[in-house]
This record gives structure tokens, sequence and C-alpha cells, in this order.
């Protein structure tokens, strides 16, 4: 790996979502590529889109965005989701007590990072926004350890699949 400046990773990225929209591109196809941060995807006016998202996949995002900004950005989502949306989020989290990460060294990214491995709990609080909105927490768990990956003792990967329902 090496260091890219932020200029670059746009432009590696909007040629990436060209790309997909080529690979993708079908007649009378009934989907979007939209390229922006979650933090602008959830400040959008739902009025801005064709229309609601009906799946949602967020993994290994919010631990890098600090508690402020994720409450508004969960807020910000629910105007975003249509009535049959299924949401699954996955994020690195703390075992045992929040641990914060600020200019942590990595060797591997050849750079420094920050990071919030926040509590499964703490995670549940934001979620509440979801159950108060109509959905429901269908699955939660640890993801299993596979292909003898490393383990960490303060920190695991944790799951949840939310489903909109109307019992709310």
């Amino acid at each position: 790996l090496h260091r890219v400046d932020r200029r670059q990773r746009q432009m590696c990225i909007r040629d990436r979502i060209k790309i997909a929209q080529q690979r993708c591109s079908f007649e009378n196809a009934d989907y979007d590529f939209i390229n922006v941060s979650f933090q602008e995807a959830c400040r959008r006016s739902s009025e801005k889109l064709q229309r609601k998202f009906d799946r949602v996949v967020i993994g290994g995002v919010c631990m890098y965005i600090n508690d402020a900004d994720l409450k508004d950005c969960i807020a910000g989502l629910i105007d975003l989701l249509d009535e049959h949306c299924i949401m699954y989020l996955t994020e690195t989290v703390a075992v045992e007590t929040r641990l914060t990460l600020d200019e942590c060294p990595s060797d591997a990214l050849k750079t420094t990072y920050d990071v919030i491995y926040r509590t499964p709990s703490e995670y549940n609080a934001y979620y509440e926004v979801f159950k108060n909105a109509g959905f429901r927490i269908v699955k939660q768990d640890y993801l299993p350890h596979l292909n003898n990956e490393a383990s960490f003792s303060e920190t695991d990967r944790w799951y949840t699949c939310l489903l909109y329902t109307s019992d709310a």
C-alpha cells in the first residue's frame, strides 16, 4: 500500500463507480449509483433522491465518525429509507469498554488513523432511532472468526440486521 492523496482517492472511487455503472447498466434498470460520503448521504433530503432506499449496507464506517456526527447521520438516514427497507450494519466493536484511538500509527496502512471502537450497547443506543421509526432487530451477533484470522482481546466484529415492520 502507498499513501494516496484525497484527490487521487476520489478520482479512483469515481473511476470504480463509473466501471460499476457500465457493468451494471441494463435497460430499464431500477437502481442508481451515488458516490458521496456516509455523512453527505445522510444530509441529503429525500426529495433530492429519485426514490428512497430499500436496502442499506453499512460496514466499518461508523467507527470513524465522532459521536455527534454519527447521531446526526443516523437521524438523517431515517428519512431516506422506504417502508420495506432491510438494513445490515457491521462494525468492529470494543469487547468490554469503549476504546478510542487518536493518531494511532499503522504499519499496514503506513499512516496514522483515528477510530472509536464503541461497545454493542452504545450502537444499540444509536439504533433506538431505527426502532422508534418502525424497524426491529431481527439478528444481532458477533461475526464468526474465519480463515485463522487474528483475534484481538479488545475488539471484535459485530453485526445487526434490521427490518422495517409496521408493528411500531
